[in-house]
């Protein structure tokens, strides 16, 4: 689980059709010394694993990655230069579906943009 260990969840706010969620990544976390060793980047897995814990939360579903729209990685989270990011979330639920629109950026850059559909198990 990445909560509290990768990132930190400074703000969350409510937004009419989801919520924007403020996270700072650890630069001194394990995953940074691999990836990569002196110059650290943060996974594009990482990032959707994010998006999944932040809906989990604010559903309070469990959920599983059903089916990825389209994601468009556009610049890298350098996470000692990028201390705070936010990831904005709007998403739609069914009975047994959550699909989501992500766009994750800083005050300056857009980091990515993503169109997932996660299954409630």
């Amino acid at each position: 689980m990445l909560v509290d260990d990768l990132y930190t969840t400074r703000a969350i706010r409510i937004t009419p059709k989801g919520f924007d969620a403020d996270i700072s990544f650890d630069e001194t976390h394990e995953i940074y010394k691999a990836h990569f060793p002196g110059n650290p980047i943060t996974p594009g897995v990482c990032m959707l694993e994010v998006c999944k814990q932040l809906l989990e939360r604010h559903t309070a579903c469990t959920l599983f990655m059903k089916t990825v729209k389209n994601i468009k990685f556009l610049q890298v989270i350098v996470p000692n230069r990028d201390q705070f990011v936010t990831f904005i979330v709007q998403w739609t639920q069914t009975d047994n579906e959550v699909s989501a629109q992500v766009i994750i950026q800083n005050d300056e850059v857009c980091f990515a943009k993503i169109s997932i559909i996660y299954a409630i198990v």
